[in-house]
């Protein structure tokens, strides 16, 4: 499994996104070359893979990421998104069952503490 992030100027969520992301096999970094700040640094410090590219857009990004993945899975996180260890467990499974060709992870969004 290589879970991938799409980052730019994220120094404040990368480090916990990447914990988060601790369970996969391969964690990816996808950096915005314009990033400003040390996402890459902190990605790198966690043992993230970081590749940078410009951003044309999402769609773009995702695809380079595709082209990287180098597992026959691939997770997508955006770099304020936390995985939870109940959810971790259930992708691992998942993808340990040979019957999936692919899985949709419903989305849990919290506000101000409300979901």
């Amino acid at each position: 499994m290589c879970a991938a992030v799409i980052a730019r100027d994220a120094e404040e969520d990368i480090g916990d996104c990447l914990a988060s992301l601790d369970w996969a096999d391969e964690r990816l970094v996808i950096l915005d070359t314009r990033s400003a700040d040390r996402t890459a640094e902190i990605a790198a410090e966690m043992g993230a893979r970081v590749v940078p590219h410009p951003f044309e857009d999402f769609a773009a990004q995702r695809e380079f990421g595709l082209s990287l993945c180098e597992s026959d899975w691939l997770f997508y996180v955006d770099t304020d998104e936390r995985v939870p260890p109940p959810l971790a467990r259930e992708i691992r499974e998942v993808i340990e069952d040979d019957s999936y060709a692919g899985w949709w992870v419903s989305r849990r969004n919290f506000f101000w503490g409300n979901e």
